[in-house]
C-alpha cells in the first residue's frame, strides 16, 4: 500500500459508496453529528509509529479492507461488482421512468441472487437481508437504507465526458461478508455523509478526471476497528497516462490511536499510479504536545522516492536532535 493510494480514496469511497448507498444507511440530516475525540499527545517516543497510522487511517484501506491493487484479497471485487448491479438497476428505474405513464409507480423492489429485497425509490435505495452470492462460494449480506440527493450523471467514459455528483447520507449502512463456509470475515457499517464529485475533460489527448469529496463526518466501523472523518475535505486529479494529484485535509479520530489528530496539505501530492509512493508532495500532522497550549507538529516531505520526517514535539523547531530524518519509502512504512 502507498501513500498514493489516498488519492485512489476518492475513487474508493465513490465506489464504495455507491454500493453501500445502493445497499444502507438512511441518514437524517437533522441530527447532530458526533464530534472526535481530544486531539492525543505526540512526544518523541510515539511520533513516527503516530505518522505510520495517520497514513493507514487516512487511505481507509484497513477499516474497509478494500484492497486496492488487482490480485489483493478480500473484497474488491465484489464490492466493485455489487456496485455495478446496485447502480444499473437504479439507472433501469430511473430510465423506467421516463417511459411509464405520469401518476405510475415511483418504488421498484429487486429481488438478491442469494435471497432478499433492495428496494429503489426516487431518492433513496433500501436492503432487506440483501444477500448476494460470489462465484468462490462467499457471499454479503446487506441491510438498511440511505438517501441520495443531488445526483447527476451524464456522460462517459470512453469520450472523456463523464460527470458524477451525489450527496449521500447514511446512518447504520452494514455489510456482512461470509466466507465459503458460512464464517464472518468482516462486519462493516459506515455513518453519516457526503458530497461527491466527479468530472472529466479531455486536453491534449489525454482524459483528466478531477474528483472530490466533502464530509462534516464520516465514520467506518469494521468489527472492533474504526476510522472517523471529520471536516473531510479531498480532492485531486488522474489522467491516462496515470498521472495523480491529491489534497486534503482532515481530522481523523481511529481506534489505533489514543486520540485524535489533524493533517492537513501543504504541497499538493503527485506522483504516478504505477509507483508506491508519491513523487512530491509536503503533508503535516498537528496534535498535543506535552506543553499545555503548546502544538506537535510532524511534517512529512515526499521527493522521488525518500521521505523526510521532521518532528517538533515542544513547540521549538530545529531541537529535536534526531531531526530532520530522510528514508526510502519502505523504510517509512517500517517505522
Amino acid at each position: 500500500m502507498g501513500l498514493k493510494i489516498q488519492y485512489n480514496n476518492v475513487a474508493i469511497i465513490l465506489v464504495m459508496t455507491a454500493v453501500l448507498s445502493a445497499c444502507g444507511g438512511g441518514g437524517d440530516e437533522g441530527t447532530s453529528n458526533p464530534t472526535p475525540r481530544a486531539l492525543m499527545t505526540i512526544d518523541s517516543s510515539n511520533a513516527e509509529s503516530t505518522t505510520v497510522a495517520a497514513f493507514n487511517g487516512a487511505d481507509g484501506q484497513k477499516s474497509i479492507d478494500i484492497p486496492v491493487n488487482p490480485g489483493d484479497p478480500v473484497s474488491s471485487n465484489v464490492i466493485t461488482r455489487t456496485t455495478n448491479d446496485m447502480m444499473q438497476s437504479y439507472r433501469t428505474f430511473k430510465n423506467n421512468q421516463k417511459t411509464i405513464a405520469s401518476g405510475a409507480t415511483t418504488t421498484e423492489t429487486f429481488d438478491c441472487n442469494g435471497g432478499g429485497t433492495y428496494t429503489v425509490t426516487e431518492t433513496s435505495i433500501s436492503a432487506n437481508n440483501c444477500r448476494f452470492n460470489n462465484l468462490d462460494g462467499s457471499y454479503d449480506i446487506f441491510d438498511g437504507s440511505m438517501v441520495i440527493s443531488n445526483l447527476q450523471e451524464s456522460g462517459d467514459d470512453l469520450s472523456c465526458t463523464s460527470l458524477f455528483t451525489a450527496t449521500i447520507t447514511y446512518n447504520d449502512l452494514s455489510m456482512r461478508n461470509y466466507n465459503d463456509v458460512g464464517v464472518l470475515i468482516n462486519n462493516t457499517s459506515i455513518n453519516g455523509g457526503m458530497s461527491l464529485s466527479s468530472s472529466q475533460s479531455m486536453v491534449n489527448a489525454v482524459c483528466t478526471t478531477t474528483s472530490s469529496i466533502n464530509s462534516d463526518y464520516l465514520s467506518i466501523q469494521d468489527n472492533d476497528y474504526y476510522l472517523s472523518f471529520f471536516d473531510y475535505n479531498n480532492s485531486g486529479t488522474t489522467d491516462t497516462n496515470l498521472n495523480y494529484t491529491y489534497n486534503y485535509n482532515i481530522t481523523l479520530d481511529t481506534s489505533v490511536l489514543p486520540g485524535s489528530i489533524k493533517i492537513e496539505t501543504i504541497s499538493t501530492l503527485q506522483g504516478v499510479e504505477t509507483d508506491p509512493f508519491p513523487s512530491s508532495g509536503h503533508l503535516r500532522i498537528t496534535a498535543n504536545s506535552t506543553t499545555p497550549g503548546v502544538p506537535s507538529i510532524i511534517d512529512v516531505v515526499f521527493d522521488n522516492g525518500m521521505v523526510t520526517l521532521t518532528v517538533d514535539v515542544d513547540g521549538t523547531p530545529g531541537t529535536d536532535a534526531d531531526y530532520p530524518k530522510t528514508m526510502t519509502w519502505n523504510e517509512f512504512l517500517t517505522l
